[in-house]
């Protein structure tokens, strides 16, 4: 199944890490990230974001693909997101 994976993401890829979001109502939200190698001569590597939901039944993959400039920008907006709830980093 990892060629359909790859194939899905866009790319051989690894794995960087996992975060378990909200779990409700029998939902499990988890967000994947991963780094795309290059495929071709010249090209980035990129990053994907990869939300994930599971369920009695069910099951949903959504992968986001980013250049290095959008995942920045991603980051960006998340570390203003925290600064602007008053939530604090662990």
């Amino acid at each position: 199944m990892g060629w359909f994976r790859a194939w899905v993401l866009g790319g051989p890829y690894r794995t960087i890490g996992t975060v378990q979001a909200e779990r409700r109502l029998g939902f499990n939200h988890d967000v994947h990230v991963h780094v795309l190698n290059a495929t071709t001569i010249g090209q980035q590597s990129r990053v994907s974001v990869e939300l994930v939901t599971k369920a009695f039944l069910a099951y949903d993959r959504r992968p986001v693909t980013l250049t290095k400039q959008q995942a920045s920008e991603l980051v960006r907006l998340l570390q203003q997101a925290i600064a602007s709830s008053g939530l604090t980093s662990a």
